[in-house]
């Protein structure tokens, strides 16, 4: 790993501080303007840094989905993702080094 890289965190969070299952409760609220934000967090990142959960579900959603559907679906798909995980036994989608 290079010396010096950054992480960036983006996460929907609930006024009342709940993060799991954004699709559920932000989605439908979501705005062009918040997309963008969205879109922009991956602008010069590299790589990918999910969660076990959030790599899971990106491997049942993503490898179907264009950018035409979700702004960052190119990026994700072709993005090297990194999960540590104790649990995770096998690569999703993409590449990943578990």
């Amino acid at each position: 790993m290079t010396a010096g890289r950054k992480i960036r965190a983006g996460l929907f969070v609930s006024l009342d501080g709940a993060v799991k299952s954004p699709e559920k409760w932000g989605m439908p609220y979501t705005t062009g303007e918040a997309a963008e934000a969205v879109t922009r967090l991956s602008d010069d990142a590299d790589s990918a840094l999910p969660g076990r959960s959030t790599y899971e579900m990106w491997g049942s959603f993503f490898p179907d989905v264009t950018s035409e559907q979700a702004p960052t679906a190119d990026w994700l798909n072709a993005a090297p993702k990194y999960v540590v995980s104790s649990a995770l036994t096998r690569s999703v989608s993409g590449r990943a080094a578990a």
